[in-house]
């Protein structure tokens, strides 16, 4: 938020208008090696999704047998006015709190 990397983004994809709301700065959420994960079967809403190595994120397992990819939420891709309205986008209402 301080660093003003959310951003709501109105565009057109695939002949139907979209908005794309930014949990990073554009460069990192639109990079090539991100994925689209759907999350309608409709395909009206999707999420931008960075994989990252746990150990990467200095994270560690005990049990290699145990170790997954990290998913890095940078996006939100969505036509659904019904649940991602604009105005809410816009001017979202929750709170940041630090523990």
């Amino acid at each position: 938020m301080r660093n003003h990397a959310f951003k709501v983004i109105q565009t057109e994809w695939s002949g139907q208008e979209f908005h794309l709301i930014t949990f990073d700065y554009l460069e990192n959420v639109l990079h090539p090696e991100n994925i689209l994960y759907k999350l309608t079967d409709a395909e009206d809403a999707f999420v931008i999704v960075q994989l990252r190595k746990a150990e990467d994120l200095g994270i560690r397992y005990s049990n290699d047998s145990e170790i997954q990819p990290i998913a890095l939420f940078k996006g939100l891709l969505s036509s659904r006015e019904d649940i991602y309205s604009l105005e809410y986008l816009i001017k979202p209402d929750f709170f940041l709190c630090r523990d």
